[in-house]
């Protein structure tokens, strides 16, 4: 039956009310999500993707049917068609906006439109990717960093980049102001641009040394 009929229906109206705009995921939904959402849309997982997927929907039945509960095709086109509008030089926000739009015809109401990992867990993989490139992590969170990669790749990934790209551009204004001898003020963690650390991490062993950059990065003019 189709859906605007259906909806007729008052009980199919309180079960549709009942769907949330969005939830918090954690691994290992996050990960069967990531896979289910690239087969909806189409692609080819590798031998060992598949099996990885196959395996934790075994193993974790009650994540892989919140995983169900998500509108993979929507979020497999809103995330394909917000890419490809930044790549093309579009901002960010414009670029999510367009793709909310272009994407809308796609979305079925009965399912989950927004699903993301916990603010909390969020703001952690900044502040251990920033204490990472500034060499300050302890042991333990060294490994916890590593445990994050590993149940989270693709967000761990998008973390680091950004992070590293944030933090080499102001290494890089740093290296520049001492070479036309101006000097450069200390790093303080907790202020701009570590905004994910806090004062209390100055404590920690030293001022770390800097990090020669990679040819990509930024390097004044």
């Amino acid at each position: 039956m189709h859906l605007s009929v259906r909806a007729r229906n008052p009980k199919v109206v309180n079960e549709l009310r009942a769907v949330p705009i969005s939830i918090d995921i954690e691994w290992p939904t996050t990960r069967i999500a990531e896979l289910d959402e690239r087969v909806v849309g189409g692609e080819t997982l590798t031998a060992e993707e598949e099996a990885e997927r196959l395996d934790l929907r075994q193993r974790y039945p009650e994540s892989a049917a919140q995983a169900d509960r998500i509108d993979h095709r929507y979020r497999y086109w809103r995330r394909k068609e917000t890419e490809s509008a930044e790549k093309s030089g579009m901002d960010r926000g414009k670029a999510d906006r367009l793709s909310e739009e272009k994407c809308e015809r796609l979305r079925d109401p009965t399912k989950i439109a927004s699903a993301d990992i916990p603010s909390g867990l969020r703001g952690k993989f900044s502040r251990l990717e920033s204490l990472r490139f500034d060499e300050l992590l302890t042991p333990e969170e060294a490994d916890e960093l590593d445990e994050l990669h590993r149940r989270y790749p693709e967000r761990a990934a998008k973390a680091r980049k950004f992070v590293e790209r944030r933090l080499s551009y102001d290494q890089a204004n740093r290296e520049y102001t001492a070479r036309i001898g101006y000097g450069s003020t200390p790093i303080v963690q907790g202020e701009w641009p570590r905004v994910w650390t806090s004062p209390a991490d100055n404590a920690r062993s030293r001022t770390p040394e800097r990090r020669p950059l990679d040819d990509d990065e930024f390097t004044p003019a």
